[in-house]
């Protein structure tokens, strides 16, 4: 657990989820050339002796490709009942020295 070495043009956004529940978040990219999904990692971890409930904290990692701008959507996704209960958007930049910025919308 904890942060991870991050290239230049990679940059990250935390998340959390409850232990136990049946949720998970999900991101979709809207233009995939631009920027890349690269993994997901526990940041921080509060489910000590097993507290359903308890907060998970994952940092998910993204990658600046080329210049241009798209948009990642995360999604409360429920598995259990098949159903997203909501959504936040990100507007995502990459400039010309692929840097990635991620700002919400």
């Amino acid at each position: 657990m904890g942060k991870h070495k991050l290239l230049k043009n990679q940059t990250e956004i935390t998340y959390k989820k409850s232990a136990g529940i049946p949720f998970r978040w999900e991101c979709k990219i809207k233009d995939e050339d631009i920027v890349k999904y690269v993994e997901n990692y526990v940041l921080k971890d509060e489910n000590v002796g097993a507290l359903c409930g308890a907060p998970i904290y994952i940092n998910y990692v993204f990658e600046g490709l080329k210049e241009g701008k798209t948009t990642i959507t995360f999604q409360y996704y429920n598995f259990a009942d098949n159903y997203i209960d909501y959504e936040e958007k990100y507007d995502a930049v990459v400039d010309s020295n692929l840097k990635l910025i991620i700002n919400k919308k």
